[in-house]
């Protein structure tokens, strides 16, 4: 009875033992599972930070539209992004195929670039690759495009641009594009429309020219219209003058006397009734003709601003005169 217990107690200590070391065994397996599963999420996170660190480099470049252009300008599979427009240094982003670097931590290169024609936007997908995640080799961000296509093969690209998701571009036809940028309550001063202008400047940017017109004209022998429409109110209008613009610069020959020439009215609009002051285009075009300008309906204008410093000429020239005749005055009162 004495040995059947003592086998019994040994079994039982064999058998504890086994089970710790299966304990550790697979203690150690899911240690060391798991930290190859850290060290897998740690690269994953650090290839995914990378990605998108170098994509929005990409963004931003694309999001220049002369940058854009210049990238699709014939291709749309470039070896690189244009990121400067001096010819000398403009290629950057290369893909690896064409010298281009690893980026950050996780070494990734960039294999290719491609521009297409998807729905609902075109995209650009930008594909990575991976040398150090045998389950992840190789990869791509996309990004959101506006295009509008050329018809040339070799110029696939007329004009282009990276835009967001808040960003919003209408077209009509083959008429002038509108495109709103960005729209972040925190940073409205962010938010810009272009009407003719892909990458607006300022609130409102606008290529070309901008006609306000009043009210309708009241019926014939009618009252004056109710509402008077038709004005623009800024606190500031301004005008380039930069003389790096200019050229053939000169002194005005004789303002005082083609101020003589204009005549100032007074008159009432006939579309408001309203009363107001100014020049008649047909009289004011013998004088300055390079002021009148014509607008859609074949309507005369006067650009009124380009006269100050034709008025401001004259008076000079009137005050010079005036200082001319009180110096003969005193002469002749010695």
């Amino acid at each position: 009875m004495k040995s059947n217990a003592s086998k019994s107690e040994r079994g039982s200590v064999i058998a504890g033992i086994l089970a710790l070391g299966v304990v550790v065994v697979l203690g150690a397996y899911f240690v060391a599972k798991q930290s190859m599963l850290n060290e897998r999420a740690s690269l994953e996170g650090k290839i995914n930070h990378d990605a998108n660190v170098v994509t929005n480099r990409v963004f931003a470049n694309l999001a220049d539209t002369l940058k854009c252009r210049a990238t699709f300008a014939t291709t749309l599979t470039p070896n690189a992004v244009v990121s400067h427009l001096d010819p000398s240094t403009q290629l950057a982003l290369q893909t690896s195929s064409n010298g281009g670097r690893a980026y950050g931590n996780s070494k990734i290169t960039i294999t290719s670039y491609e521009l297409v024609n998807s729905v609902p936007h075109p995209l650009v997908h930008v594909v990575y690759a991976n040398p150090n995640l045998a389950a992840k080799p190789v990869f791509r961000r996309s990004i959101k495009m506006w295009v509008k296509w050329g018809t040339d093969p070799s110029a696939p690209v007329e004009d282009c641009k990276a835009i967001t998701d808040t960003d919003q571009i209408w077209n009509l036809g083959n008429g002038v594009s509108i495109f709103h940028i960005g729209d972040d309550p925190a940073h409205p001063e962010n938010t810009k429309a272009g009407i003719g202008k892909s990458n607006p400047s300022a609130t409102l940017d606008v290529s070309g020219s901008v006609f306000v017109t009043a009210a309708p004209p009241p019926p014939l022998g009618g009252p004056p219209a109710a509402t008077d429409t038709g004005r623009v109110l800024a606190t500031e209008y301004l005008y380039p003058s930069d003389h790096k613009l200019k050229e053939n610069i000169s002194e005005m020959n004789d303002p005082l006397a083609q101020v003589l020439e204009l005549r100032g009215v007074s008159f009432r609009w006939r579309q408001s009734g309203r009363k107001d002051y100014g020049f008649i285009a047909q009289e004011t075009k013998e004088v300055f003709p390079d002021l009148i300008r014509e607008d859609g309906s074949k309507r005369l204008t006067v650009d009124y601003a380009k006269l100050i410093p034709v008025v401001l000429e004259a008076v000079k020239a009137q005050q010079a005169q005036i200082d001319s005749l009180k110096s003969e005055i005193r002469r002749l009162r010695r």
